[in-house]
C-alpha cells in the first residue's frame, strides 16, 4: 500500500515537472550582440606622379643630419632654390644651426636622365635660422648644377585668395608627389593650412618635414614653392622671409640669385590658376 502511494506521488510530480522543464527549454537565451568590426584605418593617399614624371620634381631632396659621437641620425626634406642654396624646416636643421661644429649634415638630390637612377650628395656648409616661422636656409658646400631649382612665391597668400589648389612634394621613403591638395592662408599671411581629406587624413609622414607645397607651371617655367611643410597640416609661408633670404644669398654667393614669382604672374599652371589673376583692363580703340 505504501509502495503504491509512493508510485502515485512520483507520477504526479513528473506531470508537474515535465511541463516546467519543457517551458525552460523553449525559453531562448538572450541575444548575443553582433561583434563590432575593428575600425579600419583609411588608406593613405597614394602618390599620383610616378616613373619618369617624377623628374619634374627632382628639386626636392633628402636631408640627413648626424651629431658627432652618436649613431642615430635625422632625416628630412629640402628644396633646391639656387645652385648653392636649399631651404627646409627649422626643426629639421636645429642641431646644425645651434651646434654647427658637432653636427654633420648633407642633402641628396636625384639627377634627371635616362637609364640607371643617379643622385648627387653634398654637405651643408652652414644652416641659417632667425627667420619667421619654422624655416631655415641651407648653404651647400658646393653648387648643385645637375638639378633644376624651384622658384619661390614673392608675396604671401592671404585669406582673400580663398582656397588654393597645390601639389605636395615630400621625400620620406623616396620622392613622392601628391597633386590636387587644397589649403588656405592663416589670418596674417605668414602660415598656410593644408586641408584634410574627407576621412580626416593628409598624405605625408614625419620625414617629409621641410618638404614643399608648390604651384606647378607649364613648359620650362619653374614650379613655385610658397610654403615649407612643418607637420600636422601646417607650414610657414616663404614670402615673409624674402628680404633676409636675398640678403644672405647675395652676401655669400654674389653670382647666384633666387627666382621669385609674384602671384599675378601665376596665370599659367598645369591645372587651374592657384590664385585669382588681376582683372584685365580693356584696351581703348
Amino acid at each position: 500500500m505504501k509502495f503504491h502511494s509512493i508510485l502515485i506521488l512520483l507520477a504526479a510530480m513528473a506531470l508537474f515537472v515535465a511541463p516546467l522543464g519543457a517551458a525552460r527549454k523553449k525559453k531562448s537565451p538572450p541575444a548575443t550582440p553582433p561583434a563590432k568590426k575593428p575600425t579600419e584605418k583609411p588608406a593613405e593617399a597614394k602618390p599620383e606622379v610616378k616613373g619618369a614624371d617624377l623628374e619634374a620634381f627632382y628639386y626636392v631632396g633628402q636631408w640627413r643630419g648626424k651629431q658627432k659621437g652618436k649613431k642615430s641620425f635625422g632625416v628630412g626634406t629640402v628644396s633646391l632654390i639656387a645652385p648653392s642654396w636649399a631651404i627646409t624646416a627649422h626643426h629639421v636643421a636645429t642641431k646644425k644651426i645651434s651646434s654647427p661644429e658637432t653636427t654633420n649634415a648633407s642633402v641628396t638630390f636625384q639627377i634627371p636622365g635616362k637609364g640607371r637612377r643617379k643622385s648627387v650628395t653634398v654637405g651643408v656648409k652652414k644652416a641659417y635660422g632667425g627667420f619667421k616661422g619654422d624655416f631655415a636656409l641651407l648653404h651647400l658646400s658646393k653648387p648643385v648644377t645637375t638639378v633644376a631649382q624651384v622658384a619661390l612665391l614673392a608675396d604671401s597668400i592671404v585669406r582673400s585668395d580663398g582656397t588654393i589648389p597645390f601639389t605636395m612634394v615630400g621625400h620620406k621613403g623616396g620622392l613622392h608627389v601628391h597633386r590636387g591638395r587644397t589649403g588656405r592662408s592663416n589670418k596674417d599671411g605668414t602660415g598656410f593650412y593644408h586641408n584634410a581629406d574627407p576621412d580626416g587624413n593628409r598624405p605625408g609622414k614625419a620625414g617629409d618635414s621641410g618638404g614643399a607645397w608648390v604651384i606647378e607651371r607649364e613648359g620650362k617655367l619653374r614650379d613655385v614653392q610658397f610654403a615649407v611643410i612643418h607637420g600636422g597640416g601646417k607650414g610657414p609661408q616663404i614670402a615673409p622671409n624674402r628680404k633676409l633670404i636675398n640678403e644672405i644669398v647675395a652676401r655669400e654667393t654674389p653670382k647666384e640669385t633666387v627666382e621669385w614669382v609674384r602671384k599675378k604672374d601665376l596665370v599659367k599652371s598645369k591645372s587651374k590658376p592657384a590664385v585669382k589673376p588681376p582683372a584685365k583692363k580693356r584696351r581703348s580703340r
